[in-house]
């Protein structure tokens, strides 16, 4: 009798399916011989239901690169934290890969000496699903784009006291939290500022108060009697 594979796919096998009548075997061998051939058949049904492929995968692709100088990050970790952990890590050109489960997924992105991330992504079986991401330098103060100050015109007796209120955006219009000012009184003979931004009028004139972070600048007029 000669036994054959199919080179396919096999989602269910029997003894009909692979050309063995049953009661051929039950004429043909005894007891210890069915022994046997059970434990043959199994090892056949066993191959048949290895055969099957994965179903419910999908793979994520894409690059990693900094958010700030827009070249690739290579070594970063790639981490599915499911049912079933997978990792990858990033190859030196950014590029990376890896197999999930379909479905909304989370993964986490991570490198030494960036802030870590974790994005969502719908995973699709039929096709790699491409996500680009950039990861933010550690320490890294946001380029300000725009700075204003408040009022922008004051009119005050010597003695006087004004608060001014500065305040600095980035390119995208957000509100910076924490830079630094520079501050220029002309003449500086009109008054002082303190760390506060209180003006504290000293001499009678007009001049002007200019506010300086990074490369923008903003300026308010003051008129001391």
């Amino acid at each position: 009798m000669k036994w054959q594979m199919a080179k396919s796919k096999w989602s269910r096998c029997s003894l009909r399916e692979i050309g063995i009548p049953a009661s051929d075997v039950a004429k043909q061998i005894g007891t210890s011989g069915q022994i046997v051939f059970l434990f043959f058949c199994a090892l056949i049904l066993f191959g048949c239901a290895k055969n099957v492929g994965p179903s419910g995968l999908g793979k994520v692709v894409g690059a990693i690169t900094d958010s700030q100088t827009q070249k690739p990050i290579g070594g970063a970790s790639i981490t599915y934290l499911g049912n079933v952990m997978k990792f990858a890590t990033s190859n030196s050109d950014g590029t990376y890969g890896i197999t999930i489960p379909t479905g909304w997924q989370e993964l986490n992105f991570a490198k030494d000496g960036y802030q870590a991330k974790a994005v969502k992504v719908n995973v699709i079986g039929e096709a790699a699903v491409t996500l680009n991401v950039e990861l933010t330098p550690n320490d890294v103060t946001p380029k300000a784009a725009r700075v204003t100050v408040s009022p922008t015109s004051v009119t005050l007796k010597i003695g006087q006291k004004q608060k001014f209120e500065i305040k600095a955006y980035d390119k995208d219009n957000s509100a910076i939290t924490e830079f630094t000012v520079t501050t220029f009184i002309d003449p500086a003979s009109l008054g002082s500022l303190s760390n506060d931004g209180t003006f504290t009028a000293k001499e009678a004139g007009e001049g002007t108060l200019t506010i300086k972070v990074g490369n923008v600048s903003a300026k308010a007029t003051i008129i001391v009697n």
